[in-house]
């Protein structure tokens, strides 16, 4: 399983306010990007875990559903206010930042396109800088992501059996050095991900899980668009075959049989 999801650069002053990442996940319609772009083919969460493969996915978050209207409130309640020419400007400086994704994503592109016009419903210049795969997921401080080189970055990611995403999300592991690259240094967050990395008990884990998942939606790093559900389809003569939502479909080949 994978998840397709917008980072802010949290370095970036512009994305500092909560309110505003806040706002930009309202104006953000996912169930019409789910149904435009994913054909349906996906759960709607809030949260890195997936509703429906994660055992430690938990619904008791923060939530912001699509609502024009209050994303306009809350942008102009933390002083951006509307200009002439539709977009927000706050003590002389223009709503405006650029949006990121991989050349090569037929997929990231179309999300990209719907995400632009709908910030730009609320008041945001958003403009397009895409980067090729290599330039984007480079793991040194060139790297578009790593080194920070982005206002926003729209990207798909794999989801592990295991619901540990410390690797991304925690406080220790900032880009460059590591793979937070969205720079979110959550205190409370980063506590719950040591924690549940120090246990094997199911129960501890799952109540750390829960801390991390309720920092992570209401602080909104990042807005998640939906985890994707992906058809696979083989030959009916095949027994044996069932399919895993994460790593590989082929985790059992030595139960298959014709």
């Amino acid at each position: 399983i994978s998840f397709d999801h917008i980072d802010f650069n949290l370095k970036r002053p512009i994305f500092q306010d909560v309110r505003v990442r806040r706002a930009l996940a309202m104006a953000t319609d996912r169930n019409l990007i789910l149904q435009k772009i994913g054909h349906g083919l996906g759960d709607l969460t809030d949260t890195a875990l997936s509703p429906r493969a994660s055992w430690a996915w938990t619904p008791d978050t923060a939530h912001y559903d699509y609502d024009l209207p209050k994303a306009k409130a809350l942008l102009d309640q933390a002083g951006w206010i509307v200009g002439p020419d539709g977009i927000r400007v706050k003590n002389g400086q223009r709503f405006a930042f650029t949006y990121s994704t991989q050349t090569e994503s037929a997929t990231g592109k179309a999300l990209e396109e719907v995400v632009q016009q709908m910030w730009r419903a609320a008041g945001a210049a958003v403009t397009v800088k895409n980067y090729g795969t290599a330039q984007f997921f480079d793991n040194t401080s060139a790297g578009v992501l790593q080194g920070g080189h982005y206002d926003v970055a729209g990207f798909a990611w794999g989801g592990a059996a295991d619901p540990d995403d410390s690797a991304i999300y925690s406080g220790h592991n900032l880009a460059p050095r590591a793979q937070n690259a969205l720079f979110w240094n959550d205190p409370i967050a980063t506590k719950a991900m040591d924690d549940e990395l120090s246990t094997v008990d199911r129960a501890r884990r799952l109540r750390d899980f829960k801390i991390e998942q309720q920092q992570f939606a209401s602080d909104v790093p990042s807005i998640i668009l939906y985890y994707r559900r992906e058809p696979e389809i083989y030959n009916s003569d095949l027994k044996g075959y069932t399919a895993s939502p994460v790593i590989s479909p082929f985790w059992n080949p030595q139960e298959y049989w014709i």
